[in-house]
């Protein structure tokens, strides 16, 4: 597998990227400073898009109500190489809530897989200092 393909793999798992390309290039005009540096491809895959948790809840029944986050990753990785090729045992690890009698999903992710493909959060890229909550903690 190139590592082209698994750049691709990452882009789709986050439409939005694509979304606000496509919203910029409809609302900017050719006025001011030009661009010097292209964007770069996305490097974080977001597992919990429709399209992947799909697979991850098949591979999820076929593993066993135990959740093993090992076994979820190998069969995630046998089921479909090119699109979970990178996923981790510690990142599933992480999703799952193990304090009651039978693990089971935690509710952020819950929350999470809800939204969709939702980023999260409405600032539209990082937080500066100038943030209302930062401004909320000088004052």
């Amino acid at each position: 597998m190139t590592k082209k393909f698994k750049a691709e793999v990452a882009e789709l798992t986050r439409p939005g990227r694509q979304l606000n390309k496509r919203f910029r290039a409809k609302i900017r005009k050719p006025k001011g400073q030009k661009k010097m540096h292209k964007p770069r491809p996305a490097k974080y895959h977001n597992w919990l898009t429709p399209f992947c948790w799909k697979d991850i809840i098949i591979v999820t029944k076929q593993v066993g109500w135990q959740m093993s986050a090992s076994g979820i990753a190998n069969g995630l990785k046998k089921r479909n190489p090119d699109t979970f090729g990178k996923i981790n045992r510690n990142t599933i690890e992480g999703w799952i809530d193990r304090s009651g009698a039978k693990p089971k999903w935690t509710d952020s992710v819950l929350r999470r897989i809800d939204d969709g493909n939702n980023p999260g959060h409405n600032k539209g890229g990082k937080q500066g200092i100038l943030v209302r909550n930062a401004l909320d903690l000088l004052i």
